[in-house]
């Protein structure tokens, strides 16, 4: 990814996986919500710390809700990606601990997500 690519990443409130990524996360937890592209489906909204930063990553995988099913909150996992379209498919590797991200950083980043998305309901 370019310089740009990586700005773009920085600015969003949400995760974007290409073909090939990675990230190594905190796992925050999870809900239930309507789908972007089709509201009438739902998907998985996973909410993960990143550095200082709270980010969502929505999901319509089974697989990749039953790969989560086994993370705890607070657990650091890395999620892979490889595939595109309808041959996605997603690992998720177990970390174990790391220090969690300060209680402070973490309402911070959930502030400014409710700023831009009032309804947005995050866990901090």
């Amino acid at each position: 990814m370019g310089k740009l690519g990586k700005w773009a990443d920085d600015q969003r409130d949400y995760i974007k996986l290409r073909d090939g990524d990675s990230m190594i996360v905190e796992f925050l937890g999870w809900k239930i919500v309507p789908n972007r592209q089709d509201p009438e489906k739902q998907c998985i909204r996973y909410t993960f710390g990143i550095g200082d930063q709270v980010k969502t990553f929505d999901s319509q995988s089974t697989a990749l809700a039953d790969l989560m099913d086994e993370v705890e909150e607070g657990e650091t996992v890395e999620i892979t990606r490889t595939g595109k379209g309808f041959d996605t498919k997603y690992t998720v590797e177990r970390m174990g601990e790391k220090a969690p991200l300060e209680k402070k950083d973490l309402k911070k980043a959930a502030k400014k997500i409710k700023k831009k998305n009032p309804k947005e309901d995050i866990p901090y």
